[in-house]
């Protein structure tokens, strides 16, 4: 039997843009899109919110235990999208990771430099961290087993994904009574669709080599740029001091201080928006043609997810609830 048609870079780049974007209504096409055309790629669903959570949004990351399946997923990734967005879990986890390597790591002081070794030491002693938080009476399984996905448990995580993942999980036993994440306004300004053709996808690749050689840009530096003001960049951003932290560290060691950046963005944000305007015009096009040909298929997903969460909400007092 042939295997089924795997969604190309371009859907895999888009979704958790439209995510970070606070673009829900683009999530659940999307969602509806991947069924349609590319049923296969919903295994990953689950795997994916689970990153999402801890990467986005960590104070969800002890509420994953319902996201097992393609469903839930969607409900979740769709959820996130209408929140507001801390990045503390994943600034504090690549930080640990880069520490855990043996690279030299601007490191703040004080009790955060004390929370930065323990979760690098936490890497390399994964079992004592996962009995010190069953101590704090957390239960980090369900939420391991969540973002590990099809590659299986704990130590199975791609090493900065079980980072990022041990920093959420640290930071709820150090901060129990984090407030669940508020709903967010949404956002003011449509998807901008260029923004999907990054590192990751073919087209995003040349225009990004394409750019540096134009304007004399290390590429390194130009990657990085593009990744923070575009790619990672979040709609209704709580402050995350890690994650700003992370980001100075990571432009020193590119030779680009961070205050310099937006200097560096600005001429070439021009001419990548030039370069791939007609590439996300396309895209946005494809999706908008789908919609209007399918749109019983994502109205049908909308009710299915709206189903979800009135099932959820009707779980007994006893089960933990996904959001409180």
């Amino acid at each position: 039997m042939r295997e089924p048609p795997a969604a190309d870079d371009r859907l895999r780049s888009l979704l958790p843009k439209s995510v970070r974007r606070g673009h829900g209504e683009l999530v659940l096409t999307a969602c509806a899109f991947l069924e349609h055309r590319f049923p296969a790629s919903l295994e990953a669903l689950p795997e994916q919110a689970a990153r999402t959570a801890f990467h986005e949004c960590w104070p969800l990351a002890d509420r994953l235990r319902f996201v097992q399946r393609p469903l839930p997923a969607v409900a979740f990734l769709t959820r996130i999208a209408g929140l507001h967005k801390t990045r503390d879990a994943a600034g504090l986890g690549l930080l640990a990771h880069a520490l855990a390597r043996g690279e030299a790591v601007t490191a703040p002081g004080g009790e955060e430099e004390r929370d930065l070794r323990r979760v690098a030491e936490a890497l390399d002693a994964p079992e004592a961290f996962v009995a010190w938080l069953v101590s704090r009476g957390l239960d980090p399984q369900p939420a391991l087993r969540a973002a590990g996905g099809r590659r299986g448990p704990l130590l199975r995580l791609r090493p900065h994904d079980r980072a990022v993942a041990f920093a959420g999980l640290y930071l709820l036993a150090r901060r129990p009574q984090t407030p669940p994440p508020e709903p967010a306004p949404p956002p003011e300004e449509p998807f901008p669709f260029w923004t999907v053709f990054d590192r990751h996808t073919a087209a995003g690749q040349q225009a990004l080599r394409d750019v540096a050689r134009d304007l004399k840009i290390p590429p390194a530096q130009l990657e990085w740029c593009y990744a923070l003001f575009e790619g990672l960049r979040l709609h209704a951003e709580t402050p995350s001091p890690w994650w700003r932290h992370y980001c100075r560290d990571r432009f020193a060691r590119i030779g680009l201080p961070l205050e310099e950046a937006p200097l560096l963005w600005e001429p070439a944000k021009a001419q990548l928006h030039e370069a791939l305007a007609e590439e996300g015009r396309r895209l946005q096009a494809e999706l908008y043609r789908w919609k209007l040909e399918h749109g019983e298929r994502v109205e049908r997903l909308r009710r299915t997810v709206a189903e979800y969460w009135a099932r959820l909400e009707e779980t007994p007092k006893k089960q933990p609830p996904l959001f409180d």
